[in-house]
Parts: C-alpha cells; structure tokens; sequence
C-alpha cells in the first residue's frame, strides 16, 4: 500500500465505520489466558472470554421508535432540504469532525485533532439523557485506549478529552471527545540526492 494513497476522507471514513461497530455493533471481547499465556476454553471447547461480548446502544428516536446505535456523518450535518425535513429525523448522531492537523518535520506524520460530536434524543421526565451520552463517550474512548489502531493505518494518541454539554436542551443532549491520531503522509522526495 502506497502512503500516498491514504486520504483524509478515507480516514474519516474509517474512523466512522469503526465508532458505528462501537455504538450499534458487537465488538469481541479479549480472551483469557493462563499465566503462560495460553488461551481458555470451557468444557464443550467454546473459547473463554473476559467479558463477552458487548452490545450495541438502544436509542429513542422523537418518533418514539427505537434504533440500535448512531448513525455518523463526516464534518457536519446533512442539510434539510424539504419543508417537511426535521432535524429530529439525524438523531442518534455523530459527526467525526476533522479540526486541525500538524507536522512536526518532513518525515512524521500528520498529528491531526477530531472532534466527535455527539447528539441523542431522549424524552423521558427523567432527564437523564446525558448518561447516554457519557456511555458513548465511555465506550469510544475505551475502546481506542485499548486498540490504538486503525484500520492497520492510523493510530489514536491516548491524549484525548471529552465534555459534556452544560446547558439544558432537553430532549436532545449533546456531547463530544477530542482525539488526536497519526495519519501518514507522503515522504519528501529530493530528485536531486
């Protein structure tokens, strides 16, 4: 594979298919070892894990129908083009959001920040949307603490934040991690050397 045919787009799109899995997937559990490091299985053969297997996040839509996991959208939102389009039809959301990128020197990568910004909506008199939101935040993070690589060529730094919102928006709650990952570029070539 040829560093020259990575793409910010591809990494986005990566990054979004991966936080899909994340939310509305199943994600498979690490396996147990022995302390020499061989791998458990049970009685009828079927391999021993740590804590199975993780399911995906049940969402309420505003028309009181239910979706597993989020949908994902590069930079921003769709834009509503019809007069009967609501907002409400994007929600459960998150956008990968490509901020900022820096290089260092001529042979690092790209140290690029993106913000993913998440959004939920949740009617309940409770009002307890935001734990949905921190579970998504909770479980994205984890997960690339865990396995910084992706899609074998970018690379989440473990230097990442993440907020909640502060004021009342009820129904809708929002929220958003601020990652950092390596992506490749292209070497500088000298004709000349």
């Amino acid at each position: 594979m040829s560093v020259l045919s990575i793409s910010f787009t591809d990494f986005q799109d990566c990054l979004i298919a991966k936080i899909g899995e994340i939310l509305g997937g199943t994600v498979p559990s690490e396996s147990l070892e022995d302390e020499g490091g061989a791998v458990l299985y049970d009685e009828s053969g079927a391999l021993l894990t740590d804590v199975g297997r993780q399911t995906g996040m049940v969402f309420k839509k505003a028309d009181g129908s239910t979706v597993i996991g989020a949908t994902g959208y590069r930079q921003q939102l769709p834009r509503l083009v019809q007069d009967d389009d609501d907002a409400d039809q994007f929600f459960p959301y998150y956008i990968v959001r490509i901020e900022t990128g820096h290089t260092p020197s001529d042979n690092e990568p790209w140290d690029v920040t993106v913000d993913i910004l998440l959004g939920i909506f949740d009617d309940d008199t409770e009002n307890d949307g935001h734990t949905y939101i921190s579970e998504m935040i909770q479980r994205i993070t984890d997960y690339f603490v865990a396995y910084p690589l992706l899609d074998h060529k970018y690379r989440a730094l473990q230097d990442m934040d993440f907020a909640l919102q502060d004021e009342d928006t009820y129904p809708y709650f929002f929220g958003g991690i601020e990652m950092k990952f390596w992506v490749q570029k292209a070497r500088r070539r000298d004709p000349y050397a």
